[in-house]
This record gives structure tokens, sequence and C-alpha cells, in this order.
């Protein structure tokens, strides 16, 4: 059983993942205080993150979706690759562990992309729905596809990202939780 949210460290966030036994017991073989993993993810090295959904591939490795700071202001899109033992893949992402994206529009003024729920498919390509800005500055649907090593998809929606404002003008749309079929 793992749990993932964020700690408080002083003035900024970590992305926290905690593992459980099936009877409400620390984990064993993760690594921390008491069977927790904490890092901050975001750019630029060092600065604030927040852990969100998980997802568990077959090979008992974890995947953790939130958000990150981004270098120039704002909050990207944040997706983390630990295995089974809690120690980050650095084959995966971009950053080696882990990616940040920009999901929002490329007209907003305001770079803010937030995760809700993460989905493996069957091919081990990763779905993450969330909320980002489109280019009048109301927050969005976002769904966003990334290959099997961490990085977007851009065979699906625009450079990987699927935009859609459900709401009009004035009103906010987001995604919450997402189902593949």
């Amino acid at each position: 059983v793992y749990v993932s949210g964020t700690t408080n460290e002083g003035t900024t966030h970590a992305t926290e993942v905690t593992k459980f036994t099936p009877q409400g017991q620390w984990g064993e073989n993760f690594p921390g205080l008491i069977g927790t993993y904490s890092n901050r993810f975001g750019e630029p090295a060092g600065a604030e993150s927040t852990g969100g959904p998980v997802a568990t591939l077959s090979d008992g490795s974890i995947l953790i979706a939130g958000n990150a700071s981004l270098i120039g202001g704002g909050h990207g899109l944040l997706i983390v690759h630990l295995s089974s033992g809690g120690t980050l893949d650095s084959s995966f992402g971009q950053h080696a562990g882990y990616s940040i994206i920009d999901a929002s529009d490329p007209g907003s003024p305001t770079s803010f992309s937030y995760a809700d729920d993460i989905v493996v498919g069957p091919d081990r390509e990763i779905y993450v729905v969330g909320n980002t800005y489109d280019a009048a500055e109301e927050q969005e649907l976002m769904i966003a596809r990334f290959t099997p090593t961490g990085g977007l998809d851009f065979t699906f929606g625009s450079g990987g990202v699927k935009r859609i404002q459900l709401a009009g003008a004035g009103q906010r749309s987001w995604g919450s939780a997402l189902a593949l079929q």
C-alpha cells in the first residue's frame, strides 16, 4: 500500500511517498524514516513539489504524479518513477527519475499544471489527468500521455497534451479521475 502526499519543510513543500504493508504496518525495504521517501523535485533543483496520485506497475515499481516549481515561476506537471525499493529510476524522465512539464496552453500568461489522477495503459503508456490554464488564463481540463520512459508522447494531443475547455467563458473546468477502456 502506497500513500503519496506533501510535507512542509519550512517554507517549501516536498513530495512524499510512504509504504505500508496490507496490515497497516510501515513498509519494509523502503528508504527513509519509517518507510517514507521524500524529495523536492522542483526547478531549479531542490525547489518545492507536491505529491498526488500513485500508480503501481507490474514489476512493483510506482509512479507518482503531482506538481513542481518551474524555472521562471508557476508550477508544472510532475511525474516520478520509483523502484519497488523506493529509489529513483535514473533511466526514467528528463531528470534521471522524474519529468516536469508545463502543460499550460502556450498562449497562457500563467504556467500552472496539476495532476489529479494517473493511470498506466496496457503498453505501459502513462496517462495523467488534471488541470491547467488556457490562453484566456482560465482553468481547463488537461490530459497528458507519457511514454514508458517518462517522456511526453508527441503522438497524443498537441505535443503530448490534450487541453479541453468544458465550461463557458469566465468558468473553470478540470479533470479529477481517469479510467481506460
